[in-house]
């Protein structure tokens, strides 16, 4: 398994298993080059100093290894602080516009799974408006001072047929406007079940719309599709999955299987759960969930050869594009041949 040893630190915090952790420091175990290498480039150093911190282990890692992961964390600080002001201000904007919006993942995922918002790495705001507000929504955005980052040329029904989000900029704030998850052939996924169980959140005293946990689940793991097509897997993400998985989110895993399966991207989930749990060795965590997806991963390539293959092979190899293929409720011909037409035009909304 890549990255066995920093996976398996990251376990241990989690778990809060603070004495087998400072055994392994203590005795040297640890490759500390290699695990701040890792912890820096999959954007988890917030998550590990903050856990270390606060099983008062900090002083017992090397100070040299505690700079490497340093400057991240200060540099979310300042970009948490200036996340949260921005929210406060689109909040009351699209409020006083009467349009509500759904946030994503970022600081509100922190909160709910990762146990603080300072624990998660966050660099920009994440929303999603009803498809027949999105209109309305860009002018809000325009006129509090964003502007698209895409080509102004590109007209914007350009932009919504090819892609799933636009980005505006401001300052240091980028904004991703979603009004879907990911836009695939054969993908049914029913957007307006997913405002109808909104949850809300508080946060710094306003209240916000945001994913039940099922659609968060959904959102993140058609997220990891995408990651793995490109054979370029994202740690971070996995490990909101992870933290989920392990927070019970999902009560009932067939209930969920059998309503992704009706929305064409149940075969989809099935592997990718089975991947995550594959690439961060946590099957025996979750049995439930395992017999769930034996039951339901019949005919799939989702055996353990097969997600070492995925997980091993080089960033953009075409065999990762063909698995993820081999998983859409379209033949694979079609999809193959639907990805290869649209690739220029998502390329030039910068969503490949």
């Amino acid at each position: 398994m890549q990255h066995a040893g920093e996976i398996g630190v990251l376990k241990l915090l989690a778990a809060r298993e603070r004495q087998r952790l400072a055994v392994s420091v203590l005795s040297r175990q640890l490759d500390f080059d290699s695990l701040a290498d890792f912890l820096v480039q999959q954007e988890l150093a917030q998550y590990f100093c903050a856990h270390i911190e606060s099983l008062e282990l900090s002083k017992v890692f090397p100070a040299s290894f505690r700079q490497k992961l340093q400057w991240q964390c200060e540099a979310q600080v300042q970009q948490r602080e200036a996340l949260t002001a921005a929210l406060t201000v689109l909040h009351r904007e699209f409020t006083s516009a009467g349009l509500e919006f759904l946030l994503l993942k970022g600081l509100h995922l922190a909160e709910q799974y990762w146990g603080s918002v300072e624990n998660r790495f966050t660099w920009d705001l994440d929303m999603m408006i009803e498809p027949q507000h999105l209109d309305e929504a860009v002018h809000v955005l325009q006129q509090t001072g964003y502007r698209s980052t895409h080509a102004s040329a590109l007209q914007p029904r350009f932009v919504r047929r090819f892609s799933h989000a636009m980005e505006f900029k401001q300052a240091s704030i980028a904004v991703d406007l979603h009004w879907v998850f990911r836009p695939r052939p054969g993908h049914l996924v029913d957007y307006p079940a997913i405002w109808r169980r909104r949850d809300s959140w508080d946060y710094h005293g306003h209240r916000y719309s945001v994913l039940a946990a099922e659609d968060a689940l959904l959102m993140l793991l058609l997220g990891i599709a995408e990651d793995v097509e490109r054979a370029e897997p994202n740690y971070r993400k996995l490990w909101d999955i992870y933290l989920m998985l392990r927070s019970n989110a999902v009560a009932d895993w067939n209930g969920f299987f059998e309503r992704t399966q009706q929305q064409g991207v149940g075969r989809l989930v099935v592997a990718l759960l089975a991947f995550t749990c594959h690439a961060l060795a946590c099957a025996d965590e979750f049995p439930e969930l395992q017999q769930a997806l034996a039951r339901w991963s019949k005919g799939l390539y989702c055996s353990a050869a097969e997600l070492d293959l995925v997980l091993a092979r080089p960033a953009k190899h075409p065999a990762n594009r063909l698995w993820i293929a081999r998983l859409q409720p379209v033949s694979t011909a079609y999809y193959l041949a639907w990805w290869t037409v649209t690739a220029p035009m998502r390329y030039l909304v910068w969503r490949l």
